[in-house]
């Protein structure tokens, strides 16, 4: 099995925080844990309080919604490489099997 390995985290900038009442390395830590681990938000709040960082589930729902806007913003979904990238046509066949000329 190969081992798997690590993105590294892309830089987030200051001014995507803008506003915020916490610092962007806790944002940044309550996202990371919610995305990569798949905990539910009262569970990254119990993390982050553990850490001395008070903060509401619903504040942490908030920075997802927002976080996922700014991030999925210009990004399309990666096609399947077996998609044509266009419909596929079906064409009604003969009872004997054959297909109808068109």
């Amino acid at each position: 099995m190969r081992p798997h390995r690590l993105r590294p985290v892309p830089a987030i900038q200051s001014s995507a925080f803008k506003g915020f009442r916490f610092p962007p390395k806790s944002i940044v830590l309550a996202l990371r844990w919610y995305w990569r681990y798949g905990l539910s938000y009262r569970d990254v709040e119990e993390l982050l309080g553990e850490r001395g960082i008070e903060v509401d589930h619903v504040t942490i729902y908030r920075w997802v919604n927002s976080a996922s806007t700014h991030a999925t913003t210009g990004v399309s979904r990666p096609r399947s490489p077996n998609s044509p990238g266009r419909p596929i046509h079906y064409y009604p066949r003969d009872t004997d099997g054959a297909t109808a000329n068109r």
